[in-house]
């Protein structure tokens, strides 16, 4: 039988490291410094993707919206919000800044081991974000539109 103390003592410290990638690395752009919290093959992914972000986005800014954890998992819901002010360069294409804030949303699930994430399973709101950039044009069809 696993010691419940431990394991909530464990899941509280695994939360706050989840709470610190987002506040001081991701919301901070102090990408270079994530693997000190993150394996090299989730580290590198976070910064690629959160790198083409900040580079059209400069004040972008992660909210954690609500958090989860037992023992080696953490499951964090969030939102970010930037201003379009440069380029965007992404998988989909080039799209040319409108200045105009954009917000999306997304939950991940984080697996930690030794103090470190070391797993990570992404869902964002992809289609959202095309619209809110201009990638699509917005319809009714798609939901709510960013703010």
């Amino acid at each position: 039988m696993r010691n419940f103390t431990e394991d909530s003592e464990s899941a509280e410290l695994n939360k706050q490291l989840v709470r610190r990638v987002f506040d001081e690395h991701l919301s901070t752009g102090a990408l270079a410094q994530l693997e000190a919290v993150a394996t090299p093959s989730v580290a590198g992914p976070l910064v690629t993707a959160v790198g083409r972000l900040r580079a059209a986005f400069p004040d972008l800014v992660y909210t954690v919206e609500e958090i989860v954890g037992e023992g080696a998992r953490v499951a964090a819901r969030f939102t970010w919000q930037g201003t379009f002010t440069k380029t965007y360069v992404g998988a989909v294409g080039t799209f040319e800044p409108h200045g105009n804030k954009v917000a999306s949303s997304g939950f991940v699930l984080f697996e930690i081991a030794d103090g470190k994430v070391v797993r990570s399973s992404l869902e964002t709101d992809r289609l959202g974000f095309l619209v809110a950039i201009g990638a699509l044009p917005d319809h009714p069809g798609y939901g709510l539109r960013p703010a």
